[in-house]
């Protein structure tokens, strides 16, 4: 069946309408992300939006407690790994929000550091501001949104997947693993990153 040209005009005039929707709202996205992290906006409402590095005295990180919200869990992660430019120690608080399945794979402590210094993951310890998203839980499986803003501006989202925790009778929250699912080009392993 052959398409009329009319209809074959309207069709591309309704795509560039439909491609221009889709820019424009990815557009007006990233400009309130950028807009909040640079204003001390808040995240959620009395919350105010973090924004990394941070001056933070080092201090020994606190014993990992039960915490029964997932995004609370991603936090305190990300709480810790901003502090980590200036307390290195801070990386201990990350890992300990780990479940095993993930400390099998990504540990020990030194080889977790390593892998978090590294390209796409040392966004989340060196960046400008993130956002924390609203858990959502299926049973014992949670996902959390992370938005970051790269100190170059570039956005990076980062996925949580998290479990309960089945062998502690409190049930505590537990980072299974993380994906970044956007994010710039990486950069070349022989850059060194300031930390």
């Amino acid at each position: 069946m052959e398409q009329r040209p009319q209809d074959a005009a309207r069709s591309k005039k309704s795509l560039s309408r439909l491609a221009l929707v889709g820019l424009v709202s990815f557009l007006v996205g990233v400009a309130g992300v950028l807009a909040l992290s640079q204003s001390g906006g808040s995240d959620r409402a009395g919350e105010p939006i973090v924004s990394g590095p941070r001056p933070v005295p080092a201090a020994t990180p606190p014993a990992v407690e039960a915490l029964h919200a997932p995004q609370d869990v991603v936090r305190r992660q990300m709480d810790a790994l901003t502090r980590y430019r200036l307390d290195r120690s801070a990386i201990a608080e990350v890992y300990a929000y780990a479940s095993p399945a993930n400390r099998s794979v990504t540990g020990p402590l030194g080889r977790f550091e390593k892998m978090i210094l590294a390209p796409p993951y040392d966004t989340m310890a060196v960046n400008r501001g993130y956002r924390i998203g609203e858990a959502v839980e299926h049973g014992d499986l949670a996902t959390v949104l992370v938005t970051v803003v790269a100190t170059n501006n570039e956005v990076h989202l980062f996925r949580f997947y998290l479990s309960r925790d089945a062998a502690a009778p409190d049930g505590g929250w537990q980072t299974d693993r993380v994906f970044c699912l956007t994010g710039g080009p990486p950069v070349d392993a022989a850059t060194p990153l300031e930390i």
